[in-house]
């Protein structure tokens, strides 16, 4: 989803899912899953996975950065982080569902950037550089970066 439709495709989205008040019990969801998946956190240092990717994408890829908002960008981030932490596959599909059924990226292609090797060394090596991992924690994030594509 593009700035330009978002206050369309929110309107849209409010009307076509119950209201207001559905939506905020949405949104406290969201909320309960973000804090669970920082709760799995590991010794701390997971926590902004989301956020480091979202970082990455304003420092490497300027045009994504000027496409999306902040939020898309970090909820496509959060679906690395949940892999990271090892939450269960079935609760990231759920959580991908979710951002589907809202028109949120879940994959780079979403965001108009291509699953190239070049393009996910970028952000391996970027999230990598943030966090204090040994070599296995570094398997594990080029692991997830698989979910990306």
């Amino acid at each position: 989803m593009c700035k330009e439709n978002s206050i369309g495709l929110i309107s849209k989205y409010i009307q076509t899912s119950g209201g207001l008040e559905a939506v905020g019990r949405e949104v406290k969801q969201f909320g309960k899953l973000t804090g669970m998946a920082s709760s799995l956190a590991n010794s701390g240092n997971q926590l902004a996975i989301a956020h480091y990717f979202y970082n990455c994408i304003t420092k490497f890829f300027k045009e994504q950065q000027a496409k999306f908002f902040h939020g898309e960008l970090v909820s496509l981030g959060l679906s690395l982080q949940m892999k990271i932490n090892r939450c269960p596959n079935a609760d990231i599909e759920q959580y991908k569902s979710l951002l589907r059924s809202i028109n949120l990226p879940t994959i780079l292609r979403d965001i108009q950037l291509g699953a190239t090797e070049k393009n996910l060394s970028i952000i391996g090596e970027y999230i990598s550089s943030k966090i204090k991992c040994g070599e296995e924690d570094k398997r594990l994030i080029w692991n997830s970066m698989q979910s990306m594509w």
